[in-house]
């Protein structure tokens, strides 16, 4: 895991990507980044959902769980979608293992263990602190329309497993 400060090679990640068929062109700053805290700011239309699902997609072999936390549960379900396909193409998953319920909260696992969740701050910073569990990596989606309580939450979740911090979405 990430708690071992072990993360995937640049080459690995070109590999990876090329794998997926991605050219991140105006990401490629970004998903070189190797800071734990890490924002992709931008316009509608930018890529900012798909630049964040595939920046932990490249790390993948390297983390256990990660969440994607959006004010509301649609607002951070492109990142999810783009997390799920890509681990469909790499054959890391299957739909049996990929739940997606018209209301609440979304979740999905690959064949060796590694798991996903899409949580809605609308539900508390608890439902991001109370869990107990250290994530590798938290994408707060949408973040400008997060509150510094759920900021907060996230970097205490991310502390203890030295895992990553995505802020995304439109500054507002």
């Amino acid at each position: 895991t990430m708690a071992s400060k072990k993360r995937a090679t640049l080459r690995q990640i070109s590999r990876t990507f090329r794998r997926l068929g991605y050219k991140p062109r105006h990401l490629t700053k970004f998903h070189l980044d190797r800071r734990r805290i890490k924002l992709l700011a931008g316009g509608e239309g930018t890529g900012k959902s798909l630049g964040a699902g595939l920046d932990v997609i490249a790390e993948f072999p390297f983390w256990k769980l990660g969440y994607i936390v959006a004010p509301e549960y649609d607002q951070g379900r492109k990142e999810f979608k783009y997390i799920a396909e890509a681990w469909l193409l790499l054959g890391a998953t299957d739909t049996s293992l990929i739940h997606t319920p018209a209301q609440g909260k979304w979740t999905l696992k690959t064949f060796l263990g590694q798991e996903v969740s899409l949580l809605s701050a609308k539900d508390g910073a608890d439902e991001l602190s109370g869990t107990g569990e250290s994530p590798d990596w938290i994408i707060l989606a949408e973040c400008g329309k997060l509150s510094y309580e759920i900021y907060l939450a996230a970097q205490g979740r991310i502390a203890r497993s030295r895992g990553v911090l995505i802020l995304s979405g439109t500054i507002e």
